[in-house]
């Protein structure tokens, strides 16, 4: 995951582009051009577990380990060559899903390249 998304389109849209159900019918789906992975925004998935359902998911991984929430901070990104090794991911490669975006990104510092 990046720390930023973005989706525009609506749950009935995306609904009709992946031939999909609503799972959460009390889930109001906002589209946004920007959403923040530091709030841990409800996301719309598609995941392994239910294939015909549109779910809304929180971003950002919880371990079951972990004792507190702010650990979900430090597991909005990962390293695919990494992952194997990590323990806040080795228990959950194998649960797949899509996360339909416009797009992912990361802001650039534009003071970053001026030193």
């Amino acid at each position: 995951m990046c720390f930023m998304s973005r989706l525009t389109i609506s749950a009935a849209e995306l609904k009709s582009r992946f031939q999909v159900d609503l799972d959460d019918s009390q889930y109001r789906w906002q589209p946004a051009m920007e959403f923040s992975a530091f709030v841990h925004p409800k996301m719309p998935v598609i995941a392994n577990n239910k294939p015909d359902k549109l779910q809304f998911f929180e971003w950002g991984l919880m371990p079951s380990w972990a004792k507190d929430k702010s650990l979900q901070n430090n597991t909005l990104n990962a390293r695919f060559e990494t992952l194997h090794e990590k323990p806040s991911f080795k228990n959950v490669l194998n649960n797949r899903c899509l996360i339909p975006a416009d797009g992912f990104y990361e802001w650039l510092n534009p003071w970053a390249h001026s030193l």
